[in-house]
């Protein structure tokens, strides 16, 4: 079961192959389950280990049983029989299946619910996470006359034990909850154009201005080095030249023999031959290495240039790479990113107005995300993103419209009202 699993088998594919090669459960059947295929991958027991705190009781008089799915709380005690896995093997299996895994519910700091599912095909689901720990569902919001449907996120922690407000109106504890209102989707979509545009174009323009010191830098280098490896060609061929000139000379003094003549001058041509093919070859490789710079820029524009955002998918595609988590903490978004190896920094949005009038805010002062408080680590200073419609009888207009609206206005260095 360890080695399928390793293998890429999924947990139900696993109970399947069981079930067709007629092994038998711990009760004596044929039939498998994914639920026992799994209490096995996690049962210490295999690899030699007793597992104590995986349950408790609720208080003494109840005696209700309680599981405990805080793995980091297991105590393991070395066990005096022989295991039938490697230690290494059940770890490894271990870190596999917390790969796979999606924590769904948080309270009080302490994970309630996970789930062992793929990645869903929404990105936002994926990245947004409650200020509780919880993630998100996405659920149908609003279907049109059309019949064309929208979509809202809601926090699992809310629907699993309602909002920390109504549990306040209850009398029972509110400790851990949250008051995370529905997110749209819309909402999503275009704080993600007003991110690219502020975040990525913005780097991407040093990267490229980056991009052409280099190159000219490494273009002058090259010269230089190629100049001086030139001038040093030259001076030796001229001091061969110069010995040539003294044997013809020498020659007709009478001082050597014609074979002494011959052999003499045969060895300066050679050398000299040498040494000015070696002169072209440095000639062609710089201007071979030149060409490559250029081209090497131009490729780099041109990607640059393609990185058409407006297809929803590879928006997406691109988002999903560099977007860590987006965390809505009272009326902020903190989009966590990490474009390089470098530090996570996190980047406050605000979103308000309603689908065709809203406005947009970005905080213009990154920082570097962390686990704290995320209103305790950001500072007020904004720029004003603001996508509004400035006629009264403005026919209905898309978030990508909207955006080049606003593009146009910092291009001409107009604020829109």
């Amino acid at each position: 079961i360890f080695d399928l699993y390793e293998e890429g088998n999924g947990i139900l594919k696993i109970s399947n192959i069981l079930t067709e090669r007629k092994r038998l459960t711990a009760s004596g059947k044929i039939r498998w389950d994914a639920g026992g295929v799994l209490r096995i991958l996690d049962n210490a027991t295999y690899k030699g280990y007793i597992c104590y705190n995986k349950s408790g009781s609720n208080n003494y008089l109840e005696q209700k049983r309680v599981v405990n799915r805080d793995k980091s709380t297991y105590e393991y005690h070395k066990g005096d029989w022989e295991p039938i896995v490697s230690e290494e093997q059940f770890d490894r299996v271990q870190r596999l299946k917390d790969s796979k895994s999606k924590i769904t519910v948080v309270h009080d700091g302490k994970v309630i619910a996970a789930a062992n599912q793929k990645l869903s095909s929404c990105i936002w689901t994926n990245k947004l996470r409650c200020s509780c720990g919880s993630s998100f569902r996405r659920n149908k919001f609003h279907t049109n006359k059309a019949g064309v449907k929208t979509f809202c996120f809601l926090c699992y922690n809310q629907l699993r034990f309602g909002k920390k407000s109504k549990r306040i109106e209850a009398g029972v504890d509110a400790e851990g909850y949250c008051d995370v209102p529905c997110i749209t989707e819309w909402k999503m979509e275009m704080m993600a154009d007003a991110f690219i545009d502020q975040i990525w174009n913005e780097k991407k323009n040093a990267l490229l201005t980056l991009a052409d010191e280099v190159t000219a830098y490494y273009k002058e280098d090259s010269k230089a080095h190629a100049e001086n490896n030139a001038e040093f060609i030259d001076g030796q061929i001229e001091k061969l030249k110069k010995k040539k000139k003294n044997v013809i000379d020498m020659f007709a003094e009478g001082e050597i023999t014609k074979e002494e003549f011959s052999d003499s001058r045969a060895s300066y041509d050679a050398e000299i031959k040498a040494l000015e093919e070696q002169k072209k070859d440095i000639q062609e490789q710089q201007e071979k290495y030149s060409r490559s710079l250029d081209d090497l820029s131009k490729i780099s524009k041109a990607l640059t240039e393609i990185t058409d955002f407006s297809n929803e998918e590879y928006k997406h595609k691109f988002l999903s790479k560099f977007i860590t988590s987006i965390v809505p903490e009272e009326d902020k978004f903190y989009w966590n990113y990490r474009l390089t190896d470098s530090k996570e920094v996190s980047v406050p949005i605000e979103v308000s107005g309603r689908k065709k009038n809203p406005t947009i805010i970005i905080d213009s002062d990154e920082k570097e995300a962390s686990d704290e408080d995320a209103s305790d680590i950001h500072n007020n200073e904004i720029v004003h993103y603001s996508i509004l419609e400035t006629e009264n009888n403005a026919k209905s207009t898309t978030h990508e419209e909207m955006l080049h609206r606003l593009l146009s206005a910092k291009e001409s260095n107009f604020e829109t009202i």
